[in-house]
């Protein structure tokens, strides 16, 4: 929606600045009474400049849905550009106002959707999650500074990636030669999904508070000051925020936080069934647990061999949370064995050996249970598993089991 009022906003301005040295070309393409209205109505004129841009800008936009919608997209946009290129800015201007119409329509349901999720997590309003989390957790003003230095980061990037959009737009109006407007399109497909590597790495340094320093509250402070604006609160990278919640213990606000995330496609519905099992296991909710295996069962993510490998692990963290509730050691034992592993980042290694140590403990293995707590403890940092590695620790160094 904002991206074509701005386009429609340009279009006009271009329209005003172009239209005084325009006359001749227009007169080869216009009857003389067209020009005539033309030049004699110019705030029609110039809403008709602006339509014309925004409607490109709404072609851009559908380009953009089909090819992330379907794997084959790419070659029916190639089909269309080689064979009938104008048909693009034709379906953009027709579907603009039908396009306009729904999205204000969606902007009216989400809001409504929106309030009554948060109502069902007992929260009023988004920024609630901010008092929701300083009534137990010390929000860290340390951590402001590196939060708008990468928000600064992001917004850097996101012009750059709006200035782009307008070069297209303007490729598209006044390049003649269709060849040289295929080669600018694959080079600013090129360069947008360079810049959207460049934005996800922005938020880097935040992450790694938790990947690699295994400081969920630093982590999540930060993300609230990064997700703080003047006169609103919008809280970014939800997954990352509920991720920090469950490692300082506190389900509740973890589900809280995912109120609102977006399943606006297969990954990250993956995504939400993976963190929301590991907070329903937390609670206990063995029905809620099940749904989400149901719900993560159904997508189908079109990444080949890689999306394969992707959901498989998904799946089996869920079904291993499953296992774990429903206490079969040996099965989750073996799970954590493997992801321990697997691990790439400390945080990981931390919750693997913490289930280790706790199923050894369990089945009374106190040997293997005292190494993987012992782990827990050097590398987990601020992570709530410290402190309970620390107990059975404790209860294991009084079996004096050396005797």
């Amino acid at each position: 929606m904002r991206i074509i009022f701005a386009a429609f906003v340009i279009g006009v301005i271009v329209m005003m600045i172009t239209i005084g040295d325009s006359k001749e070309l227009y007169a080869e393409v216009f009857p003389s009474e067209v020009i005539e209205f033309m030049y004699s109505n110019v705030v029609i004129t110039y809403t008709l400049g602006g339509i014309s841009l925004a409607g490109l800008a709404n072609a851009i936009l559908l380009i953009q849905y089909i090819m992330k919608k379907w794997s084959f997209g790419i070659f029916i946009i190639l089909a269309i550009l080689i064979l009938t290129p104008e048909v693009i800015s034709v379906v953009g201007l027709l579907s603009l106002i039908p396009c306009i119409c729904f999205s204000i329509y969606e902007l009216f349901v989400l809001k409504t959707e929106n309030k009554k999720k948060m109502q069902e997590v007992g929260l009023q309003e988004e920024k609630d999650i901010i008092r929701k989390y300083q009534e137990k957790h010390q929000l860290l003003e340390e951590y402001r500074s590196l939060a708008l230095d990468c928000k600064k980061n992001v917004q850097k990037i996101s012009g750059i990636y709006a200035l782009g959009l307008v070069a297209v737009i303007f490729v598209l109006l006044f390049m003649n030669s269709f060849v040289l407007i295929l080669l600018a399109l694959f080079f600013f497909t090129y360069t947008f999904n360079i810049l959207a590597r460049y934005r996800v790495s922005s938020f880097l340094p935040i992450t790694r508070l938790l990947y690699e320093k295994c400081d969920p509250e630093a982590c999540a402070s930060a993300i609230i000051y990064y997700s703080m604006t003047k006169h609103n609160f919008r809280l970014t990278n939800q997954t990352l925020f509920a991720q920090c919640m469950i490692y300082m213990d506190d389900p509740q606000l973890a589900k809280a936080s995912l109120a609102l995330f977006p399943l606006k496609d297969e990954a990250s519905t993956l995504s939400y069934c993976s963190i929301m099992a590991y907070v329903y296991y937390i609670l206990k909710d063995e029905e809620k647990l099940e749904e989400c295996k149901k719900m993560a069962s159904k997508v189908r993510l079109n990444m080949g061999a890689v999306g394969v490998n992707i959901q498989s692990q998904d799946m089996a963290a869920i079904q291993n949370k499953i296992d774990l509730m429903n206490g079969d050691f040996n099965t989750c034992r073996k799970y954590y064995l493997q992801a321990f592993q697997r691990a790439q980042f400390p945080f990981q290694k931390v919750d693997a050996s913490y289930y280790i140590g706790l199923i050894s403990f369990v089945e009374e293995d106190y040997i293997v249970a005292k190494t993987y707590l012992e782990k827990v403890i050097q590398l987990g940092n601020k992570m709530h598993f410290v402190s309970k590695a620390e107990h059975y620790l404790s209860k294991i160094n009084e079996m004096n089991l050396e005797e």
